[in-house]
């Protein structure tokens, strides 16, 4: 779901809805639209698990907007020679995704909010960042080859939602068709 003003949405939803946490999620599509960034958390790794890769996300803390916890997941994923607007950053929109906390599971215990962005050249990720344990260019067949493999069915559905908001925004590419073609089928 696409609002006009994300942060306005997240005041009303924090108030409607105070058990819900908020996170922010980053798309970062190649030049070519053919690859996503993918990211293996610290925190995940900590516990063991090493299949996982999801986009970049951060949690929301209580009194920063949503575009500033977007630009502090770009300064955790790219390179110090690497600076991003504010106005780069496209809003995709919002989901509910599933809230983890340790090995329980809450169905639709949060909210994602995501972030796009094209970059104009792939040699920007960190190798150091403070918060992923690994960063990596995946490319459209190895993305929908893993399905739900690296992810939870939610986070994977959350994932195409977002790179077929790219098409509205008028982004088209190989990477953001098959993910309309698989939300249709």
């Amino acid at each position: 779901m696409r609002h006009s003003d994300p942060d306005q949405f997240i005041q009303g939803e924090r108030r409607q809805r105070q058990w819900l946490s908020h996170s922010v999620a980053l798309l970062v599509v190649s030049p070519r639209v053919d690859q996503i960034v993918m990211a293996l958390p610290k925190k995940v790794l900590e516990r063991g698990v090493t299949h996982t890769r999801t986009p970049p996300q951060i949690r929301l803390q209580q009194y920063v907007t949503a575009r500033t916890a977007a630009l502090e997941l770009c300064r955790a994923t790219f390179t110090e020679g690497i600076s991003v607007a504010s106005q780069r950053l496209l809003y995709l929109g919002s989901g509910r995704g599933n809230a983890h906390a340790g090995e329980s599971v809450r169905l639709y215990g949060k909210h994602i909010h995501w972030f796009g962005i094209r970059l104009h050249q792939t040699k920007v990720l960190r190798k150091d960042s403070s918060r992923f344990a690994e960063l990596h260019w995946c490319s459209t067949n190895h993305f929908l080859a893993m399905d739900t493999f690296a992810m939870s069915d939610r986070k994977y559905l959350l994932t195409l939602q977002a790179l077929a908001a790219f098409a509205a925004l008028g982004l088209e590419g190989k990477l953001v068709l098959e993910a309309r073609r698989r939300l249709a089928a």
